[in-house]
C-alpha cells in the first residue's frame, strides 16, 4: 500500500520518523506539493491494512491518509538499477 500524508502541528520530519519506526512501513519520503509524505507499507492481508491505517491516523501531526493499492504492477525499479537506465547515470562535472 502507498499511503500520501498531509501533516499539521508537526514538522513532516519529525512524523517521518515516527512513521519510520512502524514494522510495516517500507518507505518513507519527505515530498513537495499537495502531500508532505509519501510511505509505503506492506500488510499481509486487509485486517493488518486497517489497523495499520488506524494507526497512522491517530499519529500526532497527521493531518489526512490518502491510500493508493496497486492492483499491477507493470514497471519496477531500484535505485542501484536506475545507474544504468538512460539519462539516469550520475553527472560527472568537468
Amino acid at each position: 500500500v502507498r499511503l500520501m500524508i498531509r501533516v499539521r502541528d508537526l514538522t513532516p520530519r519529525a512524523v517521518a520518523r515516527m512513521l519510520s519506526g512502524v514494522a510495516a512501513v517500507n518507505y518513507v519520503a519527505l515530498t513537495v506539493g499537495g502531500q508532505d509524505l509519501y510511505v509505503e507499507a506492506t500488510c499481509r492481508d486487509q485486517e493488518q491494512l486497517v489497523g495499520l491505517l488506524d494507526h497512522v491516523r491517530m499519529m500526532p501531526g497527521v493531518s489526512s491518509v490518502e491510500t493508493l493499492l496497486l492492483l499491477k504492477l507493470f514497471k519496477d525499479y531500484s535505485w542501484t538499477g536506475l545507474g544504468s537506465a538512460v539519462g539516469q547515470g550520475p553527472v560527472r562535472e568537468g
